[in-house]
């Protein structure tokens, strides 16, 4: 998953000596985006999923646009995020997104805080399928926001120590839902390693290991899942950015209870996300 957390960023390269990136024994990554600043994100989703026998493939794209400002807090700063358009396949949804306002504040680690959506004041559009009524609408962008708010803010949060070619860095997310409605359960682990492959003309490349898993139960149904990903992340120390970070996973879970009875589905995804500074 992505938290993102989610959901732009500059780089600061700590080299020992004064040969620079081709002699450095070690670097800090740190994000360095400024007040003023705008990113670009194109974040497409590959799927293949088996279920019941059958085999369905599918193609999903969503464009994000970011803004940078200042924050009362010197060392915080405020990512302000619009989902500018959303794709299945060659067909664009005709519905404006960008009336939902993603915010949260974030450190030069990434370290997010506040991360949360806004709904702007918009009137239903006039197309089929689309329910008229303003509150059934608004309902419908804020089930969209909470399903995208990690990819969103999926930029990982960076070690606090420097790294050589060779050393990874983890990052590990817990959480337990369990007893936010009566009944319900549900407990979500990943773990994401990314092990600092090779520099090279000042592109730090890197490759990316995830493993998850989630137990949901309630009275009638219990679901578990599992998902392996691997692939490779490019972090960009000029721009203190990752540029571009693609894996490709394995998700199988099994799933008892009414209405569906017993029974599991399988899917392949690639995920690939890529990061362009505008203005530049």
């Amino acid at each position: 998953m992505f938290r993102p957390s989610a959901s732009v960023l500059t780089a600061l390269l700590l080299a020992a000596g004064a040969g620079g990136i081709a002699h450095a024994e070690s670097l800090s990554l740190r994000y360095g985006i400024a007040p003023g600043q705008s990113w670009s994100a194109v974040q497409t989703i590959v799927r293949e999923t088996s279920l019941g026998g059958e085999t369905r493939s599918d193609r999903g794209t969503a464009r994000f646009s970011y803004r940078v400002a200042a924050t009362q807090e010197p060392d915080r700063l405020l990512l302000d995020a619009r989902m500018l358009s959303q794709s299945v396949g060659e067909e664009e949804s005709p519905v404006d997104f960008a009336s939902i306002a993603f915010r949260a504040s974030t450190d030069r680690r990434g370290v997010m805080r506040g991360v949360r959506f806004e709904l702007g004041d918009v009137d239903p559009p006039d197309l089929p399928g689309i329910e008229p009524d303003p509150v059934a609408f608004r309902q419908m962008l804020r089930r969209v926001a909470e399903a995208w708010i990690d990819s969103v803010y999926w930029l990982p949060e960076l070690p606090e120590r420097a790294l050589a070619v060779g050393e990874s860095f983890v990052i590990g997310d817990r959480d337990d839902v369990g007893g936010t409605e009566p009944g319900v359960r549900m407990e979500m682990v990943s773990k994401t390693t990314y092990t600092l492959r090779e520099l090279s003309e000042g592109v730090a490349r890197f490759d990316v290991a995830i493993r998850s898993s989630v137990e949901a139960s309630t009275a009638q149904s219990a679901v578990e899942s599992r998902r392996i990903a691997e692939g490779e992340a490019d972090f960009d120390l000029e721009l203190g950015m990752w540029t571009r970070h693609q894996t490709r996973s394995e998700h199988h879970a099994v799933f008892s209870g009414d209405p569906t009875g017993q029974g599991s589905a399988s899917a392949r995804t690639t995920t690939t996300i890529e990061m362009t500074r505008q203005g530049d």
